[in-house]
């Protein structure tokens, strides 16, 4: 899903490798789109995400549901290894930055930024102190 010139987005903080990243708050993980020169990531070129389930699909596509396209690229679900992003709905057996969130079973932490599934909230934290965003 494209982002909407006229819908409210949010840029990571500088400092880290998602920067250049670009995130709907109204639409969350689905509006999400990488603006890195990455085929590997949803809304790239070459590549798509599930909508319905969230599941990277380049392991050949979501195994529970029929809305993943197939596509050449990294070896990882839930991790791109040409961006280093972590798609947030789950953490990467191979990142070692993602962990989920102890105080929500239902967060999931990546190099200090956290996403919160459940309740929609975003928190932003910037030199190690947590601040929430909204």
């Amino acid at each position: 899903m494209e982002i909407k010139e006229n819908e409210e987005s949010w840029i990571f903080p500088k400092g880290n490798t998602y920067s250049k990243s670009l995130y709907s708050k109204d639409e969350a993980i689905k509006a999400f789109k990488t603006l890195k020169n990455c085929y590997n990531c949803y809304n790239c070129k070459k590549c798509q995400y599930c909508k319905d389930c969230f599941y990277c699909n380049d392991c050949n596509g979501c195994q529970n549901c029929q809305n993943c396209v197939n596509c050449e690229g990294c070896n990882n679900c839930f991790y791109c290894n040409d961006c280093e992003f972590c798609f947030y709905t789950h953490f990467s057996k191979n990142c070692k930055d993602c962990e989920y969130c102890s105080e929500c079973e239902d967060c999931v932490t990546c190099n200090g930024c956290e996403y919160c599934i459940s309740c929609k909230n975003y928190y932003r934290c910037d030199n190690n102190k947590g601040e929430k965003y909204e």
